[in-house]
């Protein structure tokens, strides 16, 4: 059976819903950065007492914690053309544990954590520069690599008053469990393909699988899968 498949959740998944993601560039090389303190799972907003930690992207992610966001928490972040980020409000800059300096001019996949697979990233270029919005739901990792952070993503194509791009708009709120759940096997069978293809294949490689994968369900996209995985998270945010 494949790897959706087997998770008993996805037998009463409701229809689609619309939702999106982050980019994909190597992690730069970033000094340092501030990391708040937890209380019990719980990341206070940064304050001018904040330690700083080193930033050491070369780094192994060795058994980081779980961050789990807040119904209240809601990250948002812009971007330009290529990805570079251009704001970020303060609940990313709280929870990520980055400042507006360090964020601002940088890649997006700045937090990206490992286990993402390349192929979730090329799907989500492949959708936006098509002119659409784009879900998912993404594993990121904290500036000094001790939590990772599971969210539900939705990236728009921002355009200015002629129509013309100018970057993209994110918005990015907590899962449900059941979309965790399911889509990290899912996750791990795509970075397993791709470890089996060359660096400029391997992203195709996943992504084609991952689709074909989801159309055996019966799933007109990913997108689609993401909003059913997640409609009790959506409906909440619409209520609210």
């Amino acid at each position: 059976m494949d790897a959706i498949g087997r998770h008993p959740s996805m037998q009463a998944l409701m229809p689609p819903l619309p939702l999106g993601n982050l980019t994909q560039v190597n992690m730069p090389n970033i000094p340092e950065c501030k990391m708040p303190n937890l209380h019990k799972n719980k990341m206070p907003l940064r304050s001018t007492r904040h330690e700083e930690c080193p930033m050491q992207p070369s780094r192994p992610v060795s058994a980081p914690r779980e961050y789990v966001m807040t119904d209240e928490d809601m990250i948002i972040s812009k971007t330009d053309t290529r990805g570079k980020i251009t704001y970020a409000n303060r609940d990313f800059m709280r929870i990520c544990g980055y400042s507006e300096p360090q964020l601002l001019g940088q890649p997006h996949s700045l937090i990206r954590h490992p286990d993402m697979p390349r192929g979730a990233f090329r799907l989500m270029w492949k959708t936006l520069q098509a002119g659409q919005e784009f879900f998912a739901v993404v594993k990121n990792l904290t500036c000094d690599n001790a939590h990772y952070y599971w969210v539900l993503a939705n990236v728009t194509p921002d355009f200015d008053a002629a129509g013309q791009l100018k970057g993209y708009y994110s918005v990015r709120r907590r899962p449900s469990r059941t979309a965790i759940e399911t889509l990290e096997p899912v996750y791990a069978r795509m970075r397993e393909i791709e470890s089996q293809h060359g660096k400029t294949e391997a992203p195709d490689a996943s992504m084609n699988w991952l689709l074909a994968e989801i159309g055996r369900l019966g799933f007109p996209s990913y997108e689609a899968l993401i909003l059913a995985l997640n409609h009790d998270v959506l409906d909440r945010s619409i209520a609210a």
